[in-house]
């Protein structure tokens, strides 16, 4: 026999989401219902309690409240080393091709040291966000 209940499928919440998240359990609502008003399981609300803190500090000093959680990735540094670089190229207005982006970053993972990276659609995208 079935179960009457499906299994939930994973569900991303915004920022926007877990800081309305933790209102509302400041409001004393329980976990429970904020879980069925997101549509995530009860332990989903559990570790967004968990990183209020951080969460918190991410609201008051981020611009996306859309923005999903923050993935760091085996190369931070790399990202960082082409967010700086994008931006000096973007200021003097510079074209940026996505091969260029490409070669520039590479360049970035071998002059910091981490061999054989491999810059992915993936790792473009992710970045990108």
């Amino acid at each position: 026999m079935a179960s009457s209940s499906a299994p939930r499928a994973h569900k991303t919440l915004s920022l926007a989401d877990r800081v309305d998240v933790l209102s509302r359990l400041d409001k004393k609502e329980s976990q429970v219902s904020v879980a069925k008003h997101y549509g995530v399981h009860p332990s989903q609300i559990s570790r967004i309690l968990k990183q209020k803190e951080q969460l918190l500090q991410d609201w008051h000093n981020d611009s996306n409240p859309d923005r999903k959680p923050k993935r760091t990735g085996k190369a931070k540094d790399v990202g960082e080393a082409q967010l700086r670089w994008f931006v000096q190229a973007r200021s003097r207005q510079l074209p940026i091709s996505r091969p260029l982006l490409t070669e520039k970053t590479t360049q970035l993972a071998e002059s910091l040291g981490i061999q054989d990276f491999k810059v992915t659609d993936g790792w473009l995208q992710r970045w990108k966000v």
